[in-house]
């Protein structure tokens, strides 16, 4: 139960940390937000879901 949390959690991680990235290197990105953390946040999330979905994952085709 803990691995699909952690793989989760590290995707999500990256997503943000990639964005604050792009944010720092490229101000005109934060046109997009009213603020910093809500461009953050929303980037992030697009970031993650390409993430997501572009990487394999154990419990993607698991069988129960």
């Amino acid at each position: 139960m803990l691995r699909p949390i952690n793989e989760i959690c590290i995707k999500a991680g990256m997503s943000i940390g990639i964005t604050c990235l792009l944010i720092t290197l490229f101000d005109s990105l934060l046109l997009f937000g009213e603020s910093r953390v809500q461009t953050v946040v929303v980037f992030g999330f697009y970031l993650y879901c390409v993430i997501v979905l572009v990487t394999p994952s154990e419990h993607k085709f698991s069988t129960c």
